[in-house]
């Protein structure tokens, strides 16, 4: 396994270095993840798989930071996703003159189900 722990002993800071396409984070993780930063592969598929894969283990009121939400070539897949799932209802944020998108799962809304596979 590629885990690695990169932020000294703080028991709830854990860094994983691992394929995403091919992890099961199910398996790895302990408890449910309070924030994770999507900054991997920029194909569309894998965009989609990294993000259905962390909404099944996002906690209530988790977030969720994409990077290289942009429409340059290299990037397209990220935004061509995230904007798929925008347009689907989800509410994704991009932070102002950045390159980042962020979501925030709300408890009461429940909408997280119905994005993930």
């Amino acid at each position: 396994m590629g885990m690695k722990r990169a932020f000294g002993t703080d028991p709830k800071i854990t860094q994983i270095l691992q394929d995403s396409t091919t992890v099961e984070w199910e398996r790895v993780l302990d408890r449910p993840v309070d924030f994770a930063l999507v900054d991997a592969s920029h194909l569309y598929e894998h965009v989609r798989k990294d993000t259905e894969a962390i909404m099944r283990v996002l906690a209530p009121d988790g977030i969720v930071v994409w990077h290289d939400y942009r429409p340059v070539e290299i990037r397209r897949g990220v935004k061509r996703y995230l904007d798929e799932l925008y347009k689907k209802g989800l509410p994704l944020k991009r932070i102002a003159e950045s390159s980042f998108c962020v979501y925030q799962h709300s408890r009461a809304a429940g909408e997280m189900k119905s994005f993930a596979a």
